[in-house]
């Protein structure tokens, strides 16, 4: 057993978000057409707040409410609840839309939206192994809160009913920010994507002539809806929290306590983990980490051949395990110290140690590595999309203002284009007749999807 322990033996980090990271974000290139009419915002600057401030939040707890939602719903559940899937990508303004009957669940998640806060009440420190806590109550959030509430939103703007969409949306956004309300970095990723879709939401919504303009609201969005730093913190103390045979100091040279601290490793391993070797190669990755580690505690940690003796093979490999984790730990949490542009150095150095411990070892793949580095970035997916949206109505005021043209560039726009938050540069912009063409540049290294908008006047 213990020869499959070896097999993943890198660095443990993030655990909980191996398999939400590629739900929560789609690697294709986006392109999304959007029409539009010209439109400056209100010059008294009073717009639809897109998340309740203080003043306007309901005192109290959002979890039970969301929890509740299918709560004695019988007909519901077995007749519509399996159809948000399909119907949330009906166009606004298919007849099908209105075979949905969501008006119940729309109320309550608006009422959630508005909540002071959400306490989901995971014991995450009481529990000795907190990367085993389920989540089931989260995912089911992106059914309700993402397509059901889409569903609701496309209606209204079937309808007309401008006002009541843009509650919707805020909802939806203020939803997304409870969801993100614990250090799980899983519950961020879902929190992010279900947030993106309701900026989608809104991009249906500026397409409406009813809709104003919305620069002064989008202007108030942070540009992450989640707690960076504790989810950082969190997430690399987990590795440490599933070992607590570990302690403080760490057990002496050959003590026998490092033998049960590999056997919890492997347990938290086995269970989290979906890659299986066969002996053979289990073997081979197990001799290439112990020549890592051995080269490493007498170069690096000054063993001498006497220590050297002492030691077994599991400690020399936890011994290994640790120092990495304990570089990573501190890489990613002085990342988050940084400006973003300022950090994107740093996750391409995380990216290459990771590209060269698998080249070493002859691991086939660790997700472990890229995780949390990723996470960091992916949360601010969120801000990327809401000032591409600001530059939009940025855009629709320069048209209302300048008999219907568009603008040359963004330099010529009256209300300031913001910076693309991750690279801290202008978005890319370009102007041919009454069609433009808005993107925000890649930048090499962070995992965001390239989205394109193809601008019309209407």
């Amino acid at each position: 057993m213990h020869k499959q322990f070896f097999l993943i033996a890198l660095l443990i980090l993030s655990t909980s978000m191996i398999a939400s990271l590629a739900q929560a974000q789609s690697e294709e290139k986006q392109i999304r057409k959007l029409s539009f009419k010209a439109k400056s915002p209100p010059p008294e600057l009073i717009e639809a707040h897109l998340l309740p401030k203080e003043p306007e939040q309901e005192q109290g707890n959002a979890v039970p409410v969301l929890l509740r939602l299918p709560h004695e719903q019988t007909t519901f559940m077995s007749t519509q609840f399996i159809k948000l899937h399909e119907y949330c990508d009906l166009s606004v303004g298919d007849p099908k839309l209105d075979d949905i009957h969501f008006n119940f669940f729309a109320k309550q998640l608006i009422r959630a939206g508005n909540m002071s806060f959400a306490d989901w009440q995971y014991p995450l420190r009481s529990n000795p192994q907190p990367y085993m806590i389920l989540l089931p109550d989260v995912q089911s959030q992106r059914v309700w809160i993402a397509r059901g509430m889409t569903v609701w939103v496309k209606q209204r703007l079937s309808k007309g009913e401008t006002a009541a969409a843009l509650e919707g949306i805020r909802a939806q956004l203020g939803c997304a920010r409870h969801i993100s309300q614990t250090p799980f970095a899983v519950c961020n990723l879902v929190g992010t994507a279900i947030a993106i879709v309701g900026l989608e939401n809104l991009e249906s919504a500026i397409e409406n002539e009813k809709t104003p303009n919305l620069y002064w609201s989008l202007a108030a969005l942070p540009n992450t809806l989640v707690d960076i730093g504790p989810m950082v913190r969190w997430e690399n103390q987990m590795l440490l929290q599933a070992m607590p045979s570990l302690g403080n100091p760490l057990p002496a040279i050959g003590d026998a306590k490092w033998k049960l601290i590999s056997d919890e490793f492997l347990k938290m391993m086995t269970e989290v983990s979906e890659s299986r070797y066969s002996d053979e190669e289990a073997q081979a990755v197990m001799t290439n980490i112990d020549q890592l580690a051995t080269k490493m505690l007498i170069e690096e940690k000054g063993f001498n051949p006497e220590e050297m003796g002492k030691t077994t093979i599991h400690e020399r490999i936890m011994r290994w395990v640790l120092v990495q984790h304990a570089r990573y730990a501190a890489t990613t949490e002085s990342m988050i110290q940084l400006p973003l542009d300022k950090a994107i150095p740093l996750k391409a150095k995380l990216d290459a140690q990771h590209s060269a411990i698998l080249k070493e070892t002859k691991v086939k793949t660790s997700p472990f590595l890229e995780l949390q580095s990723n996470a960091i970035f992916t949360s601010y997916r969120f801000g990327r999309h809401v000032r591409i949206l600001q530059t939009i109505e940025a855009i629709r005021d320069y048209v209302a203002k300048h008999n219907g043209q568009l603008p040359p560039s963004l330099a010529d726009l009256e209300l300031p284009a913001p910076n693309d938050p991750i690279s801290n540069k202008p978005f890319l912009y370009s102007q041919n007749g009454n069609t433009a063409t808005l993107k925000w540049e890649e930048v090499p290294g962070v995992k965001i999807p390239d989205r394109e908008y193809r601008l019309e006047l209407r």
